[in-house]
């Protein structure tokens, strides 16, 4: 897609560094942890516009069944295709050897709010892969990653995304990068166990 910029109507003005390619160019990992090297950077399937665009104008279609809904409708026929686009260009994930960071949002004002997410590795209990009639449709994928911090009958998972460029390959990099972290996790525990006791006795 033609590179987004600053004076895009439905896209909120950006801080920070920025880089050559990715949504909008830029690419900023949270301060907690700045410094880990990104391993992927996830990128979108072009037909997710479409995808998003229909799935909402099909419930707006409904809507139009009474009087509210039509004006929302003809709204969405003129604008919601460069609404969602601008979405779609904000979408990240990105994995890292510690954790997986998922970025959303700020488009219309923010009427559709940032969003970040940050999912340790060792926390992940399980990666699923859906696609459902309208997803094969249009070439698409569902990818969910649940957690062990999710209980109880109203939990959801951390992240549900669709659209993912080779949502397989990421999934096999996630799983593969997620054993190392559980392996290194006794190490690491033991290291900082070592240290403990070596710094207390230096201190007596």
């Amino acid at each position: 897609p033609p590179p987004m910029t600053d004076s895009d109507p439905f896209l909120a003005p950006s801080a920070g560094p920025r880089r050559a390619g990715g949504p909008r160019g830029d690419y900023v990992l949270p301060s907690d942890v700045a410094g880990a090297p990104p391993l992927a950077v996830a990128s979108f399937h072009p037909a997710l516009v479409s995808y998003y665009w229909l799935c909402i104008a099909f419930v707006l279609a409904f809507m139009s069944l009474f009087a509210v809904g039509i004006p929302l409708l003809l709204l969405w026929v003129l604008l919601g295709r460069a609404a969602v686009n601008a979405y779609v260009r904000t979408l990240e994930i990105v994995l890292t050897e510690r954790c997986v960071v998922m970025r959303s949002g700020g488009v219309c004002c923010h009427i559709i709010p940032r969003r970040e997410k940050v999912i340790l590795l060792d926390r992940i209990q399980d990666v699923t892969l859906e696609q459902g009639f309208l997803q094969r449709c249009f070439g698409l994928e569902k990818l969910t990653i649940e957690t062990a911090a999710q209980a109880g009958p109203n939990a959801s998972p951390e992240l549900v995304q669709v659209g993912v460029e080779d949502a397989r390959g990421l999934r096999d990099l996630l799983l593969e990068q997620r054993h190392r972290a559980v392996d290194a996790a006794p190490a690491l525990a033991r290291s900082a166990g070592v240290d403990g006791v070596g710094g207390g006795g230096r201190g007596g």
